[in-house]
């Protein structure tokens, strides 16, 4: 039986493939999942894009790459339903830990059998999204494993726990060292308990943020921030999951946030060289991480306008991370742009000034572009005008090749 494509095209393909985007970046927003089958099935479109005429070929990619888009957004939905209902559980667990006493606790089996799983099969799971073992067999009924021991183990407080007993062993063979709750919920992001570490830079912040209001206040006036800053203090004094959480969000009202407005996240960009531009909190710095590598920092203007000028990207995915120096604590992740770029050969359709002969793309090694007036030509044309550049009346003497970031610059 021969299989027929649903997406008929490789750029109907690319459409469904940006969907399956987005609708990750909602259901990990705190960018768990590790996303390594997400990037090779974006290079494989790639390459299906740079050889659409090959048709017997590209029908077989087409049906396999949409065959792994329905996978992974089956995959997504697991996730969320993990991820929704083991927050909604560890949270009722740790506030009943602060509200009720240890004789209490075992009396009604808050430490049971049901408990202690419900840890172990979580956290072998959580290691199973975060690892990136997309097709683990089980995985889907490991969920609904763990969605069975959560609603058993709410019966705890009325200490009649329905006949249901756990297994010996959980569905996944290997299990991983024991985590404890405060551990697994730190690695949940936003909603996690503060770690040490993180409450330390969130102290830290609380008084860089507190010199600026009591030099407000030496000039007679209010700082915006004063109001939500005594509320964080207050919660750091006694510093609790619940407390410090709703402290920094009702900071972050009165903050304005870091974001990117052009490009668009997830958009596909034709130039390896670009302009990024975005708004944040007037008169502060805001920093970029590109591919985990190159760091680069401006400071926005006093209407919170901010950009940065000729970012080289990669070919293919790219992901840059970004964060206002001083707001960063209120989140523990950094935001990420995705873009993918498509090479965009700029010489194409243009002549060497000398030979006016066409450019052609397999030619690049031998293709220069001036620094001055930005024509590209020959190194050859060139060195026949003893090491000018090409074009009447301009008398450069500099040149790029297709290795400098100045190459790809679109004017």
């Amino acid at each position: 039986m021969t299989t027929t494509a649903k997406y008929q095209s490789v750029y109907s393909l690319r459409k469904a493939y940006n969907s399956l985007l987005v609708s990750w970046q909602k259901a990990d927003s705190h960018q768990l999942i590790n996303t390594r089958l997400l990037d090779e099935l974006e290079q494989q479109i790639l390459v299906l894009e740079s050889r659409q005429q090959a048709e017997n070929i590209l029908q077989a990619r087409l049906i396999y790459i949409e065959e792994q888009i329905v996978k992974l957004k089956a995959y997504l939905v697991d996730f969320k339903r993990f991820k929704e209902q083991t927050i909604a559980f560890f949270e009722e667990i740790s506030h009943t830990l602060q509200t009720t006493t240890t004789e209490d606790a075992k009396t009604v089996g808050l430490h049971n059998s049901y408990y202690s799983t419900i840890q172990t099969q979580a956290k072998q799971l959580f290691d199973d999204f975060e690892a990136g073992r997309y097709w683990r067999s089980g995985i889907a009924a490991s969920v609904d494993l763990l969605l069975q021991y959560i609603e058993s183990c709410k019966y705890w407080q009325s200490k009649e726990a329905p006949v249901f007993s756990p297994p010996n062993k959980i569905l996944h063979e290997s299990l991983m060292p024991d985590s404890t709750v405060q551990n697994y919920l730190n690695k949940l992001g936003a909603t996690a308990l503060y770690d040490a570490k993180h409450l330390s830079v969130i102290k830290q912040a609380y008084y860089d943020l507190r010199m600026l209001t009591l030099i407000q206040r030496v000039r007679k006036g209010v700082h915006p921030l004063e109001k939500p800053l005594n509320r964080l203090r207050a919660a750091l004094k006694a510093p609790s999951r619940a407390n410090v959480r709703q402290a920094l969000q009702y900071l972050s009202k009165y903050v304005k946030p870091t974001i990117i407005i052009n490009p668009q996240n997830f958009s596909t960009v034709k130039q390896k060289v670009l302009d990024i531009t975005g708004t944040t909190e007037p008169n502060t710095q805001v920093s970029i991480i590109v591919n985990k590598m190159a760091t680069h920092t401006v400071k926005a203007n006093a209407k919170g306008v901010f950009l940065f000028k000729t970012i080289e990207l990669e070919f293919g995915s790219n992901k840059i991370q970004y964060y206002n120096h001083v707001y960063h604590f209120l989140q523990q992740r950094y935001p990420v742009l995705h873009l993918n770029v498509i090479t965009d050969y700029l010489f194409m359709g243009l002549h060497d000034p000398l030979t006016q002969k066409a450019f052609e793309q397999d030619e690049i090694e031998l293709i220069v572009r001036c620094a001055s007036c930005h024509n590209f030509m020959y190194d050859f044309a060139i060195e026949e005008n003893e090491g000018y550049c090409a074009m009447p009346k301009c008398g450069h003497k500099q040149f790029y090749r297709q290795g400098d970031p100045n190459f790809w610059v679109k004017y």
